[in-house]
């Protein structure tokens, strides 16, 4: 009994901050309160924070992938393994360059050309191009395929999760850029 009495208590104390975060003010009843004014206190507490500069963009999970991709870059000497090993299937990891490249040229247009040339905002992209990111994904998923399968003959079953690492490492770069 004395469990349920104190989880009670954490979950009002709980309620009580996010209410006074939202702007309620605790001398006035929640029965006072006008639908807009309800209404306007439900947003600011379901509103998904947005990022205003104060807010740190180094998280947990952005080292670790930077970390996991220098690491993995830096023991298994990807750029000697990759140019000197002759286990390399050069046949698939040249159709994963070309995929990649097509990934490569997708995302540069759209987040370059249509996004600061020609003004197109992220949420219309596919209004802008249709087809265009349907076949940019395509592309990254059978160019990290034949990659895989070209690099298999140097790291075996590792092949995936260094590749996969070195996506996170870029990706998590990428979010750091303007």
């Amino acid at each position: 009994m004395e469990e349920d009495t104190e989880n009670i208590d954490f979950q009002s104390r709980v309620r009580r901050r996010m209410l006074l975060r939202a702007g309620y003010d605790p001398m006035k009843s929640l029965d006072d309160l006008t639908p807009e004014e309800l209404e306007a206190m439900s947003e600011k507490l379901l509103r998904r924070p947005q990022f205003d500069g104060k807010e740190p963009m180094v998280t947990f999970g952005s080292v670790f992938w930077l970390m996991a991709a220098i690491g993995t870059f830096y023991y298994f000497d990807i750029p000697v393994a990759i140019r000197a090993d002759p286990n390399v299937d050069w046949t698939w990891t040249w159709i994963s360059v070309f995929f990649f490249s097509v990934f490569a040229f997708i995302a540069g247009y759209f987040c370059i050309i249509a996004n600061y040339i020609l003004g197109v905002k992220s949420d219309d992209w596919e209004s802008h191009i249709p087809g265009a990111i349907p076949v940019a994904a395509s592309a990254f998923l059978l160019g990290s395929v034949f990659a895989t399968v070209g690099l298999w003959g140097v790291w075996g079953w590792l092949t995936g999760p260094i590749l996969f690492s070195q996506f996170m490492g870029l990706i998590t770069i990428i979010s750091f850029l303007p």
